[in-house]
């Protein structure tokens, strides 16, 4: 049966053919005239490319099928085809008007600005044509004036044309003026409603008087004459978007997404619509795929940022931000959000001063810039801290919260205003303890003792808030110096109160004082379980640490209260462990705290140094990034960092760091004479000479000054000058490079006698210096070889198995007539570095002197081979030979 089926096909197929006409080329291009005539150009194209089929070299198809593209916005395949009609003998005049549509469509300026060099010769309605086209693309590429001229020319040649019309509406547009623009466009189409190219610059007029869904449905109405001009899907999408019809829009968005996946507009549309929905995960994801194909698109990033903070992830969203937000000034929630993230992160005094800037906050906001000035506050950022404090209170003038936190922020700057700041904030709500506390210090700090007494008798007549009374009178006692009455209070406090935490600090405090170690650990103990990161309490432990008879009592109660996420606690027990010389305890010990726990410098800090202490600076370093990454401009870590990178060798990646460093601290002194040292360490003389000359008013004594400066004298060999100032070095810091330094300016002054004092003096002192003593060995003259194979032979028990040592040693012994000695030692040298050249050279000569003629030639010629020049090696070559051919040794004629 499927036999007979496919037979009967093959035989219905060949009658259909057989029934068929086929066409010629003129009756293909004639029907295919007739389907454009009803705006059937999909039948149309068919037409076209079965007539190029038949006759490939028709001109005039290739013209038809061109145009047949056009009109469905095919206009890669339109391009090609005006191409080759163009090449078949088509008269450039007749494709000249849609070449610039083509190029203009596919974003080509260059070219159509080319074809309206060719065009002088055209009839004046082709030629409006390309300068309209011309003006249209120097427009999209934001040359204003380029794209208004040649409008003006077009409009010039007969402005009642069609395309001088909209030459006119374009120009209306770059000027801003929109509307004028839409009334010129509007009469256009009511006279010319067929002219499809005019919806194109009513969408844009539409779009830019915020009419957004005029201006969609305009775009789509084009698309409707244009279905393949995918480039104004994108419009109508965008348009879709602004008019909030976000169910049209996504539908669309697929629609170009199946065609162009990979399309970076296309993509951020879709994260528009997902971000929308509030799908942050989903809108994250399509930003990034944006943003993978094309990096500059701001919408993306914001949404990217933004998702990512709604998602939790504040470091991406931190850094995506960060990156456009001076692209984006005016949009609030980017600014806002930064912020926060920038707190989060440790930015304060950046995330401050976005604060500062940032207008429209609303009640909503209160409780970030509360959040945000206690911050600014722990790292000493005053100044920030109380202009959010002031914009929180201009939110909320009645608040009795912000009018006391204001008041203890002046309190922490000793600011006179702060009591009345407080006092407004008890007016408000007499039930502030903490600020009837704090009102009460700052009455005794400022000799009111009066008015202290008068809060804490009122506590003290309060049952249920006595023991506040007797707190405040302990610091009316301890304030008077009189510790045995506030020890009382502060006891009588407990009896009301037993987790005081004020009174048992103070107590701890106060025997701490009195030298009871063991009560004061057992307050401070106490404290620590109510309070598990009370800075004063971790802080008195660390120090009581410092006895050796205490310190497995203070380790003890750390270790107690040592809990899971107790930031504070962890870093004092590891200060203790390094105390303790538990110095990889206290590594561990850092190291497992949660990398999302809020660390501050002083982690970094005391974890670096701990692997420094330890000797491992690669570590150490690695750790300081790691801080520099949360606080760059931290002071100390970036000392630490530069200081670990020039003990590893790496000196550039030092400088690099210290101009950096030096970018935040320009007028400090020490920063700027470290930032001279190091470039003139790295040989940038010209740029240390001028750092120096900059310090020079500042009357800096820094011993690295004088450093950098011997450095550049002696670079401009002015060795007077430089040995000054190594000397004055020196004088500061008796350091043994600076010693080099010293020794090395007078050996190039020639002043060996001297430098050989200095350093003979050093070495009296400090005999396990060898860098100085070979550098002493080498100063010697030739006159003083005994003294030169003293040092050598020292040098050769404090660095043995160094083959320059053994070396130089062997040499000098040669040449004082020991033979023996030198032999040894040059072969023990040549068995450690077989091929270095100096030895090899030393080694033959050696041999050759010690009578061992044929190894002595041996060695030499391998010397020789090696590249020597040495006047020794040639000589001593030449006498071995002579010394063998007089003795008629028979080896020598092997």
């Amino acid at each position: 049966m499927n036999k007979s089926i496919i037979t009967s096909a093959v035989a219905l197929a060949f009658i259909l053919g057989g029934c068929s006409e086929s066409k010629t080329v003129e009756q293909l291009i004639i029907s295919g005239n007739d389907f454009v005539q009803i705006k059937d150009f999909s039948s149309a194209v068919i037409e076209f490319k079965n007539a190029v089929r038949l006759e490939p070299n028709s001109a005039q198809a290739r013209l038809a099928l061109a145009r047949a593209y056009l009109e469905q916005g095919n206009y890669l395949n339109a391009e090609k085809e005006l191409s080759r009609a163009l090449a078949l003998g088509i008269d450039f005049s007749n494709i000249a008007a849609l070449m610039a549509i083509v190029n203009t469509r596919l974003d080509r300026p260059n070219e159509v600005y080319k074809l309206v060099e060719r065009s002088n010769d055209l009839a004046d309605d082709e030629y409006i044509q390309v300068l309209t086209y011309a003006g249209i693309s120097a427009l999209k590429q934001n040359d204003i004036a380029q794209g208004e001229d040649y409008l003006t020319q077009a409009i010039a040649i007969n402005k009642e044309a069609v395309y001088s019309q909209i030459a006119q509406a374009y120009l209306y547009y770059a000027a801003r003026d929109f509307s004028q623009g839409l009334i010129t466009i509007n009469h256009l189409l009511t006279e010319n409603a067929a002219v499809s190219e005019a919806l194109l610059i009513q969408g844009h007029l539409y779009y830019a008087l915020g009419e957004f869904e005029h201006s969609s449905d305009t775009f789509a109405l084009y698309l409707t004459y244009h279905p393949q001009a995918h480039s104004i899907r994108f419009l109508e999408v965008n348009s879709l978007i602004k008019a909030e019809k976000f169910e049209q829009a996504n539908v669309l968005t697929d629609t170009l997404l199946s065609v162009f996946k990979d399309s970076p507009l296309a993509l951020q549309f879709k994260a528009q619509l997902e971000y929308q929905k509030k799908n942050y995960s989903g809108a994250r994801e399509y930003a990034e795929k944006a943003l993978q194909h094309g990096k500059n698109l701001v919408v993306a990033k914001i949404i990217a940022g933004v998702s990512s903070y709604f998602l939790g992830d504040v470091e991406q969203a931190y850094t995506r931000l960060n990156a456009i937000v001076d692209r984006v000034p005016n949009n609030a929630l980017v600014k806002k959000i930064l912020a926060v993230t920038k707190f989060e992160l440790g930015y304060y005094t950046e995330a401050a001063e976005n604060f500062s800037s940032l207008e429209g906050l609303t009640a909503a906001d209160i409780q970030l810039l509360k959040n945000s000035s206690t911050s600014l506050m722990a790292i000493g950022e005053f100044d920030s801290a109380l202009t959010l404090i002031n914009k929180a209170e201009k939110l909320a003038p009645d608040s009795a919260e912000l009018a006391a936190k204001k008041g203890l922020m002046l309190l922490s700057q000793n600011d006179v205003s702060a009591i009345g700041s407080l006092e407004r904030a008890i007016k408000l709500d007499p039930s502030l303890p903490s600020t009837q506390v704090a009102l009460a210090l700052e009455y005794l700090k400022r000799g009111q003792e009066d008015k202290a007494k008068e809060i804490a008798l009122n506590y003290q007549k309060r049952a249920s808030s006595a023991h506040i009374g007797h707190v405040l009178e302990g610091f009316i006692y301890l304030n008077k110096k009189q510790n045995d009455s506030a020890k009382i209070s502060f006891e009588k406090a407990l009896v009301l109160e037993p987790n005081n935490i004020a009174s048992l600090y103070n107590l701890g405090q106060l025997h701490k004082d009195l030298k009871q170690a063991s009560k004061a650990i057992s307050y401070f103990d106490q404290v620590l379980q109510l309070s598990p990161e009370h800075k004063g309490a971790l802080k008195a432990l660390v120090a009581l640490a410092e006895d050796e008879k205490i310190i497995s009592e203070v380790l003890a109660v750390l270790i107690i209260n040592d809990h899971a996420g107790n930031l504070y606690n962890s870093i004092a027990l590891a200060q203790v462990l390094r105390t303790d010389k538990q110095v990889e305890r206290a590594i561990t010990k850092l190291e497992a705290i949660e990398k999302s726990a809020q660390l501050t410098s002083n982690y970094f800090i005391l974890l670096g140094d701990s692997y420094l202490q330890l000797n491992k600076h690669e570590e150490a370093n690695t750790v300081f990034v790691r801080g520099l990454a949360l606080e760059p401009s931290n002071y100390f870590l970036n000392f630490r960092y530069i200081n670990t990178l020039e003990w590893l060798g790496y000196s550039p990646l030092a400088l690099e760091q210290l101009r950096k460093f030096h970018g935040f601290y320009k007028n400090n002194t020490n920063v700027t004479a470290s930032l001279v040292y190091f470039e003139t360490k790295n040989k940038n003389y010209k740029k240390a000479k001028s750092l120096l000359k900059s310090l020079k008013d500042q009357r800096s004594d820094h011993h690295l000054l004088d450093v950098a400066a011997g450095e550049i004298y002696s670079y401009e060999k002015n060795y007077a000058q430089a040995m000054k100032y190594f000397s004055a070095a020196y004088d500061k810091k008796p350091t043994e490079l600076n010693l080099l330094n010293l020794a090395r300016t007078l050996k190039f002054n020639k002043q060996n006698k001297e430098a050989e004092a200095i350093l003979e003096l050093y070495l009296e002192k400090h005999p396990k210096s060898s860098k100085i003593r070979f550098l002493l060995a080498e100063l010697y003259s030739a006159e003083n070889r005994k003294k030169k194979v003293a040092q050598y032979l020292v040098l050769s028990s404090q660095v043995p198995n160094n083959a320059i040592v053994l070396n130089n040693l062997a040499w000098n012994q040669f040449k004082l007539g020991q033979g023996a000695k030198a032999l040894i030692n040059i072969e023990k040298a040549y068995k450690l570095q077989p091929d270095n050249l100096a030895i090899q050279e030393s080694y033959g000569v050696i041999l050759v002197e010690n009578n061992d003629l044929i190894e002595g030639i041996n060695m030499l010629e391998q010397a020789i081979k090696s590249g020597s020049i040495d006047s020794n090696v040639k000589g001593s070559w030449r006498k071995a030979k002579a010394l063998l051919d007089s003795a008629g040794n028979p080896k020598a004629q092997q």
